[in-house]
């Protein structure tokens, strides 16, 4: 059995040379042996070099008015505030969210926003969104 350390920030195919662990050679000597990386994906977050990039879904009013949403990070949860006029597909990142390198580098969180948007109104709501059609 041989335990590894793996460098923080590691990339899916990269390969670990560990010096005097591989085979005895022809002369006795022990060679190197060579450690391919897998990275497993991970079901919340896309890795991009040292960023990553998540979806979040929010209220069409939400996405209109402005407001927060809580949006997993790597350890945990964040407040992550939506500006007045987010856009579908629109992008916001937090800055250090994401992979830390070997060399203490932070990459960031990048958020795709989502937007939902009712599948059913009741009435009362239809008729307060045909008003605000009309003066918008």
């Amino acid at each position: 059995t041989l335990t590894i350390k793996i460098p923080a920030g590691i990339k899916d195919g990269q390969s670990l040379r560990l010096t005097g662990q591989g085979d005895l050679t022809a002369s006795g000597q022990r060679g190197s042996l060579i450690v391919k990386i897998a990275v497993q994906p991970h079901p919340n977050f896309k890795r991009e070099n040292l960023d990553l990039v998540t979806q979040v879904t929010v209220p069409f009013t939400t996405a209109a008015l402005g407001g927060k949403v809580r949006v997993p990070i790597l350890k945990g949860d964040i407040d992550l505030k939506i500006p007045a006029g987010t856009q579908p597909d629109q992008q916001l990142r937090i800055r250090g969210a994401g992979v830390v390198d070997s060399s203490k580098r932070k990459g960031d969180l990048r958020v795709q926003i989502k937007i939902e948007i009712p599948r059913s109104l009741t009435r009362k709501q239809k008729e307060l969104l045909k008003k605000l059609d009309k003066i918008l």
